[in-house]
């Protein structure tokens, strides 16, 4: 959480909008797991992340290969 939180602070967000998007993000990416384990339809499950993740395509730094930094 910390480190994806991180991430989207990075990407411009407030600190709580980060947490929020960081828990947003990973229980989408749980639930796509949990429905490619039931449907293994890789296809669908994968358009289904490309469609959630392209949201953040507009923020400063969403395609910068750097990780993020875990704040101390």
């Amino acid at each position: 959480m910390t480190t994806i939180s991180a991430r989207f602070e990075q990407m411009g967000m407030t600190p709580d909008g980060a947490r929020v998007h960081g828990r947003l993000y990973i229980a989408t990416l749980r639930g796509l797991m949990l429905d490619l384990l039931t449907t293994r339809d890789l296809a669908t499950t994968t358009a289904a992340w490309q469609h959630y993740i392209s949201q953040y395509e507009d923020l400063p730094g969403a395609h910068d290969s750097e990780p993020a930094t875990t704040p101390s």
